[in-house]
């Protein structure tokens, strides 16, 4: 995957950095850490596309975030507490009209699909004949051929930095009905990340059904070439069941198929290029309950 070219800020006449270094408050819960430089700077989306000025602008001297990311949160920025916030990207944009509202509807898409694929989910559905379901970002509202009808909404949580939490109420296989054993959690849905973060007995759940060896060292769920072969066929999927909260009251299902988590590693997420691996982390504590880019792929 492309990271895009690199920025030199000192080629920008535009840049103001009320500081030099600033760390990064993205995913803490999961241990992840990052610094870098942070400033103001004029921002063009893509090639003449609309132009803001004032933005919030950051790199990332880490290897926990290999790509780059948009920040679509509404809420404004602050570099010092005496100065003044920098508008978010998406409240400047609906304040030169151009998009009609904060709205947005997001799906990561996958590059597996080879027949007809519709999914529903409480942000995106796909619907396509398409080997590969792409990606898609619509701001200012939702794409209505990506979204499928269902009976659950849900509220922004209170904690600013885990604001879209679901309740995962169930999740099962056709093997193994019951892969939450403790009951429902409440889980954060960040696309920042691509992992899904599971508690403990859940993901020995998965270790079961599926065959996995975990890695004590690096905390990756490692699969063989056998095991790999046997998922592929026996079209193994993984359901996923969601509501507002733990338990109880309007649900609806998400089904990923084994294809959502055959990944194989490469740098930065391993040294050994090529291992198979399951993208699914043992959670240390409900906080770090997650559904990352792994889930966005089919919800």
């Amino acid at each position: 995957m492309g990271r895009g070219g690199t920025f030199n800020p000192d080629n920008s006449s535009t840049w103001h950095a009320p500081s030099s270094y600033y760390s990064v408050v993205i995913e803490l819960n999961l241990d992840y850490t990052a610094r870098g430089p942070v400033a103001n700077d004029t921002l063009t989306l893509g090639t003449g596309g609309p132009t803001l000025k004032n933005q919030a602008i950051g790199g990332l001297v880490a290897k926990d975030f290999y790509l780059g990311m948009l920040g679509l949160n509404p809420r404004p920025t602050n570099f010092t507490t005496g100065a003044d916030a920098s508008a978010s990207l998406m409240t400047s944009l609906k304040a030169q009209n151009l998009i009609p509202s904060m709205s947005l509807g997001y799906t990561a898409g996958n590059n597996y699909r080879k027949l007809r694929h519709r999914s529903a989910s409480f942000l995106v559905a796909a619907n396509t004949l398409a080997d590969t379901v792409f990606g898609s970002l619509t701001l200012g509202g939702y794409d209505n051929t990506r979204f499928t009808p269902n009976n659950v909404s849900f509220d922004f949580a209170d904690n600013t930095y885990r604001d879209i939490v679901v309740g995962i109420q169930g999740i099962s296989t056709g093997q193994s009905p019951d892969m939450l054993p403790d009951g429902g959690i409440l889980a954060f849905v960040d696309s920042s990340v691509p992992h899904i973060w599971l508690p403990r007995t859940a993901c020995q759940a998965f270790e079961k059904a599926f065959g996995l060896t975990y890695d004590d060292e690096s905390g990756r769920y490692i699969v063989s070439r056998s095991t790999h072969t046997k998922l592929l066929n026996d079209n193994a999927t993984i359901t996923f069941t969601l509501g507002r909260t733990q338990s109880g009251g309007d649900s609806l299902n998400i089904t990923l198929p084994y294809q959502s988590f055959d990944l194989s590693a490469s740098w930065p997420e391993a040294n050994v290029t090529g291992e198979l691996y399951f993208p699914l982390r043992r959670a240390v504590n409900a906080t770090q309950y997650t559904l990352g880019r792994t889930f966005l792929q089919e919800a």
